[in-house]
């Protein structure tokens, strides 16, 4: 009776522990998701923000890069990616319009079946992006430079039971990330023909491992559609730029699984001051200090003498942020300077931040190690 019990408190709490993944990944999907299309309702909505609406597809021929020798089993062959999107080319009305050439915006949604279809088997997306007019000298031929983040699914992952050599992603939903280089050509007044190379790239940020991430390069041709368009006037004049400084504090946290297959889940708790010096309109630099309780590596203290002085660490870091009016675009390179222990010594992160007001603002970033992934944070924080 006393085994009996204890085989079902442990499918009890195994079910649990499930459920309560699930219930994380997507509630963090979620706040990704909301935290992307605040920058985006707000261009939209805002009287005169966009020139013209567009509707487009695109046909893509891709195939998964083994960017990894661990994940070479999944290379199968080349696959079709269908893309549907809704955009607009912005008005000139705005600062950061002007600054970055009168950029479009929209949102995409795509599916693919991958050619290892017992192993992956579908995956689609919904992102917003923006792409940046590079080279915008003539009617008849654009260049763009498109950046894109969203919600991925991928309805076969890793199980240990099951699937166990695809230990390239386990989480079903996911981060998903697109850049693109398009040549953007104007066959009619309304239709427009695009040939683009582009990357998209599945991660959960190492809140479940194993998590290699699933990077899929295509080519890809498509047309676009001009279903609305109105004429601007009283396009403000930029004014004047200052050089400006200022020191922003964040806190932010986030969950991980250092190890796989049945390790458990810890929070990631950031504490961070940086003071940023803006020189020109679109660029700032920062230079930071970092306090950070990570509880993952309570794993491993029994194996290293010193793990509980790993718990909490501090870093130093230096970085660039990249201005679009109230959202902030952040590259960081920072060093470990509390702890010996730790077997990497520097850490990375990338990430947005946006300004609800002139002081408060929401953030959200990836923080890696040399590529590979540690874990994802959101927070908010104060400019002073």
């Amino acid at each position: 009776m006393h085994k009996t019990n204890h085989i079902l408190s442990i499918r009890i709490n195994k079910n649990l522990s499930i459920i309560n993944n699930i219930d994380v990944f997507y509630l963090k999907s979620a706040i990704v998701f909301s935290f992307l299309l605040l920058f985006f309702n707000k261009t939209v909505n805002s009287q005169s923000s966009l020139s013209e609406i567009n509707f487009g597809i695109k046909s893509h021929y891709g195939v998964i890069w083994a960017h990894s020798p661990k994940n070479k089993i999944l290379v199968q062959g080349h696959f079709p990616v269908f893309e549907a999107s809704i955009f607009g080319k912005t008005s000139g009305v705005k600062l950061w319009h002007q600054l970055y050439n009168k950029p479009q915006i929209g949102f995409s949604v795509i599916y693919t079946d991958l050619a290892l279809k017992n192993m992956m088997g579908f995956c689609t997306g919904i992102y917003p992006w923006v792409n940046f007019n590079l080279k915008d000298n003539s009617k008849k031929y654009k260049l763009f430079f498109k950046v894109g983040a969203g919600i991925g699914y991928i309805n076969k992952v890793f199980d240990l039971e099951n699937n166990f050599k695809n230990t390239s992603i386990s989480a079903k939903i996911n981060a998903l990330i697109n850049f693109q280089i398009e040549n953007q050509i104007q066959i009619t007044p309304k239709i427009s023909g695009n040939l683009s190379l582009s990357l998209f790239h599945y991660s959960n940020g190492s809140s479940r491992k194993p998590n290699l991430g699933v990077n899929i390069p295509t080519i890809n041709i498509g047309l676009g559609y001009r279903i609305a368009k109105r004429e601007i006037s009283n396009i403000p004049a930029l004014p004047e730029f200052n050089k400006n400084k200022h020191i922003v504090t964040t806190l932010s946290g986030g969950w991980k699984q250092p190890f796989f297959p049945r390790s458990a889940t810890y929070p990631v708790i950031n504490s961070s001051t940086t003071f940023e010096k803006q020189f020109r309109r679109k660029n700032a630099y920062s230079i930071g200090f970092d306090m950070i309780y990570d509880k993952s590596y309570v794993e491993d203290q029994q194996n290293t003498p010193t793990g509980h002085h790993r718990l909490f660490n501090t870093g130093i870091t230096i970085g660039h942020i990249l201005v679009v009016e109230k959202l902030n675009i952040l590259t960081q390179w920072g060093v470990y300077t509390s702890s010996k222990a730790l077997a990497k010594k520097s850490y990375h992160r990338i990430g947005l931040r946006y300004y609800l007001n002139k002081n408060v603002l929401i953030c959200f970033a990836l923080n890696t190690h040399f590529g590979s992934a540690d874990h994802m944070e959101w927070g908010i924080g104060y400019k002073f």
